[in-house]
C-alpha cells in the first residue's frame, strides 16, 4: 500500500475540535492497515497572522505542493482580523496558486427529518455541485473610487477564461460518466451578465457533445435556487461559476441538514493535489464549548481518502456517518445542531465505536 503525506491545517474556531476529532478516526484507520497516511500538523489561525502579518508565504505554499498529497483543513475566520484578511490570504491564496479549479461538494439528506423540507422524497436528495473554484468574481480584480466621499463607487471584475471554463465542465462531465450520473445542469445569468454567460454555454454545448448519455439543460440562478427548494430530488449533477456555486453549496447543505454535515473537496485533477475542509465556518459564537459538529470534517475525509484511492477506508467512513445520522440509537450523540445532547467528543466517541465495527 502506497504511503501519502498529508498536511493538516486546523484553522481558526471549531476547525481546531473538527480536525481533532477527525484525526482520531484516520488514526483508527492507520492502525487498521486500510490507510497509509502520515500526517504533519501546520498551525496557522489568526493568532498566527496576528503576531507574524502573513498567513501562508508563496515558498510554502510550493512545498505543499511537492512534499504533500493533499491538506485536510478545519475552518478560519476571527474577528480580530479586520476584514478577515489571513481567511482571504489563505484560502484564495491556495485556490489561486494550486489551481484548485474545481471545487466539488455531495450534498446528500441521509435522514429527513434534518431536512428542513417538508417533502416526504427528501431522503432522496443526492445532488453534487461543481463549483469553479478559480476565476469569476473571487480574483479579487477591481478598485474602489472616492471612499471617503458620497460619490464613492467600486467596480469588481467577473472574468471568466475560455481554456478554464472547458477544462472545469470537462473534468465535471468524466466525473458523472464515471460515476453513473444522468444528468447535469449548467446554472447561470446568463439573461443579465451575456458575455460570461455565452462563454458558459457556449462550452458547456461544445463539451456535452461527447458525453451524448448524459441529459443536459441550462437554467438561471435566480429559478434555480427556487427549483433546489421546491424538487431537489430531481437535482443530480451541477455546474457553474465560483459565484453561484458558492452559493448553490450551501443552499444545498442547507436542505441536506445543515451545514454540520457537508464536506467539500477543492481539487486540481491534473496535478491530483487537493484540500479538503467542512464547509461550515469557523462558529465563534460555539467554538471552545465541545459541542462543535464533527460531521463534515468526517466527510471532507472520507473525500480524501476516496481521492487518495483509499477505497476500503472510505466505504468505510461513509457508512459510519450514515449510521450515525440514521440509527435512532445514536440520537443521543448527536450535537445540539442535529437536536441531540451530545458533544464532540461522545458524538467522535460513538463514530470511533462504529467504524471499528465497519472494519471488523
Amino acid at each position: 500500500m502506497m504511503q501519502n503525506n498529508v498536511v493538516v491545517i486546523p484553522g481558526d474556531g471549531i476547525g481546531k475540535e473538527v480536525i481533532a476529532a477527525a484525526l482520531k478516526l484516520l488514526d483508527l484507520l492507520n492502525q487498521a492497515g486500510v490507510v497509509k497516511v502520515k500526517y504533519v500538523m501546520l498551525e496557522r489561525d489568526a493568532d498566527f497572522y496576528l503576531l507574524n502579518n502573513y498567513i501562508l508565504k508563496l515558498e510554502e505554499i510550493e512545498t505543499l505542493q511537492s512534499e504533500f498529497s493533499a491538506i485536510l483543513f478545519g475552518a478560519i475566520g476571527d474577528e480580530r482580523v479586520p476584514d478577515q484578511q489571513h481567511a482571504r490570504e489563505l484560502l484564495l491564496n491556495l485556490r489561486q496558486k494550486c489551481d484548485f479549479f474545481i471545487n466539488f461538494r455531495h450534498l446528500r439528506c441521509l435522514n429527513k427529518k434534518f431536512s428542513p423540507l417538508k417533502s416526504k422524497n427528501a431522503s432522496t436528495i443526492d445532488m453534487v455541485v461543481f463549483r469553479e473554484n478559480t476565476e469569476g468574481l473571487y480574483t479579487q480584480n477591481g478598485f474602489r473610487l472616492g471612499a471617503d466621499s458620497d460619490n464613492s463607487f467600486c467596480v469588481d471584475h467577473m472574468i471568466y477564461t475560455q481554456v478554464k471554463v472547458r477544462k472545469f465542465l470537462q473534468a465535471a462531465f468524466l466525473w458523472a460518466k464515471n460515476n453513473n450520473r444522468k444528468r447535469i445542469d449548467l446554472v447561470d445569468k446568463a439573461n443579465a451578465i451575456p458575455n460570461n454567460g455565452r462563454l458558459w454555454r457556449e462550452e458547456f454545448d461544445k463539451v456535452s457533445k461527447k458525453y451524448p448519455e448524459i441529459k443536459t439543460r441550462k437554467h438561471y440562478i435566480d429559478a434555480y435556487c427556487c427549483r433546489m427548494v421546491t424538487d431537489p430530488e430531481k437535482i443530480d449533477v451541477v455546474v457553474t461559476s465560483n459565484l453561484f456555486g458558492d452559493i448553490l453549496g450551501d443552499l444545498g447543505a442547507g436542505i441536506t441538514g445543515g451545514l454540520g454535515l457537508a464536506g467539500s473537496a477543492n481539487i486540481n485533477p491534473e496535478t491530483k493535489f487537493a484540500l479538503f475542509e467542512p464547509i461550515h465556518g469557523s462558529a465563534p459564537d460555539i467554538a471552545g464549548q465541545g459541542v462543535a459538529n464533527p460531521i463534515a470534517c468526517f466527510h471532507s475525509l472520507s473525500l480524501m481518502l476516496s481521492h487518495l484511492e483509499y477505497t476500503v477506508a472510505a466505504k468505510a467512513l461513509d457508512s459510519t456517518i450514515e449510521k450515525l445520522v440514521t440509527d435512532p440509537a445514536e440520537e443521543g450523540a448527536l450535537t445540539p445542531d442535529l437536536g441531540g445532547q451530545g458533544t464532540t467528543n461522545t458524538l467522535t466517541q460513538r463514530a470511533l465505536h462504529l467504524l471499528e465495527k465497519e472494519l471488523s
